[in-house]
């Protein structure tokens, strides 16, 4: 008993050493993640084990290291914003890999990231000085969770705020007429402002439109009156009067159509056939006698018949599948819709002609797929569905009504000319109207520059 558990014993004691011997060969030929784990494997068998301890806190600290210094590397290549993300992965890791280490407060790491917030000081300061605060800023705080507790990101970052508190007083004594983007901008960097002056009475208001088919006035889709060009205390007014008429004619033909369809022919074909015949033929067999006790077995020539195939050829009647068309005479009526005229559109006592000539065509065989007009069938046009086509066009009248009213207005409003304070407020309108037309955006950027645009944007959300 007392030899067994001595090989027990030694048993352990050999598995404990195999555990630390394996980590340390790991460790000295850099494998530092492999030495970690056979470190780890070894308090598993004996937790107190100090040897296993310090070797597994030696490996986290490796690795942790190693990191580092790529993290450096990126660093010196000039490049901080890697080298924070960086960071920022290895901080991850650390997690994932359920590394303990006191490394996080070395020296070491706190080098790096104060160098890091110099170098990003320098990345940003060209935004800086073309007064892109905001974006700035913005940048900065993006990687507070890895620079926060440097103690030169606080003071960085209130150099930052105070230069926007700067422009924002500035844009309030030299720009005041940009309220909606003052009071947005000011906000953000705890700047009260407030907007005073409204632009609403300034914007035109819709007298609707007005629309006579063949001299029949129908209703129109007035759905410009939704637009933010307009408002019901405008000072102008915008109203338009279009004059359309439609025609109607068929056209017939005769074209031909060719069917394709499968038939079935017959052919002859020869086939081999089997048959059976009786042969005669002669074989030599043994006939005994046994009265004749001399010799009573003799051979003899005896005639027999068997049964033999026999082959020949025979016509024989099928039938196959083949390919056939034919070509035939069809009636064809082609529908002819055609809707035309002008439209009169008086806008800052102005009158603006606008054409229109809207034509489509459907066929009982063929339907222009192109068509505009979803819904109607491609034969027997009923009278509705001619009143359904006249109406899909009055809406693109009015459709193209709106365009001719909206680009008339932001070539009035969407250049530099004006008072400052009237035309600052209607530069602001006219960015938040055409927002999705970036050379609008761009002329206004370039007009006043002194403004930083991408901030406006941003804080606009255009």
């Amino acid at each position: 008993m007392k030899n067994l558990i001595f090989v027990f014993l030694l048993f352990a004691c050999a598995t404990k050493r195999d555990y630390l011997d394996n980590g340390r060969k790991y460790y000295d030929s850099g494998m530092y993640h492999k030495a970690m784990e056979e470190f780890q494997l070894g308090l598993k068998v004996n937790p107190a084990n100090a040897d296993l301890n310090i070797g597994l806190k030696r490996s986290q600290d490796k690795i942790y290291e190693v990191e580092l210094l790529k993290v450096r590397d990126s660093r010196l290549a000039g490049d901080p914003m890697t080298a924070l993300q960086k960071i920022r992965e290895l901080d991850k890791n650390m997690r994932e890999w359920n590394l303990n280490t006191d490394i996080n407060g070395s020296e070491f790491r706190k080098t790096e990231l104060e160098k890091l917030l110099l170098n990003l000081k320098g990345y940003l300061a060209s935004d800086l000085e073309k007064g892109f605060v905001l974006k700035t800023h913005k940048t900065l705080t993006s990687f507070r969770d890895v620079l926060g507790p440097i103690d030169g990101y606080q003071v960085y970052e209130n150099e930052i705020i105070a230069k926007g508190k700067e422009k924002c007083t500035q844009i309030i004594i030299d720009q005041k007429f940009y309220n909606i983007f003052t009071s947005k901008y000011c906000e953000y960097f705890g700047e009260g402002h407030n907007i005073v002056i409204s632009t609403d009475e300034e914007l035109y208001k819709f007298d609707g439109a007005s629309y006579i088919i063949d001299n029949i006035k129908v209703p129109g889709a007035n759905y410009i009156a939704s637009s933010r060009l307009y408002n019901s205390n405008g000072k102008q007014g915008i109203s338009s009067k279009t004059k359309l008429h439609f025609s109607y004619n068929e056209k017939s033909s005769n074209p031909s159509k060719t069917t394709n369809y499968t038939d079935q022919e017959s052919y002859w074909t020869t086939e081999r056939e089997t048959y059976w015949v009786n042969e005669v033929y002669y074989a030599k067999e043994m006939k005994c006698n046994y009265l004749n006790t001399y010799n009573p077995c003799q051979m003899i020539t005896a005639k027999k018949t068997r049964t033999v195939p026999k082959f020949r050829d025979k016509k024989v009647k099928k039938y196959r599948d083949v390919s056939k068309s034919y070509t035939f005479k069809v009636r064809q009526v082609d529908q002819n819709l055609r809707l035309t005229g002008q439209t009169e559109i008086t806008i800052d006592g102005k009158k603006v002609i606008v054409s229109h000539n809207f034509y489509e065509t459907y066929s009982d065989y063929e339907h222009n797929e192109s068509s505009s007009l979803k819904g109607l069938r491609p034969k027997n046009l009923s009278l509705k569905d001619v009143q359904n086509w006249k109406n899909a066009f009055i809406q693109r009248v009015t459709s193209d009504l709106y365009y001719q009213v909206h680009n008339h207005w932001r070539a009035k409003y969407c250049k530099k000319s004006g008072s400052p304070v009237d035309q600052g407020e209607f530069m602001m309108r006219c960015a938040l109207v055409a927002s999705d037309n970036e050379p609008f955006l761009d002329e206004w950027s370039q007009n006043f520059s002194g403004l930083a645009y991408k901030e406006m944007k941003e804080l606009l959300k255009i």
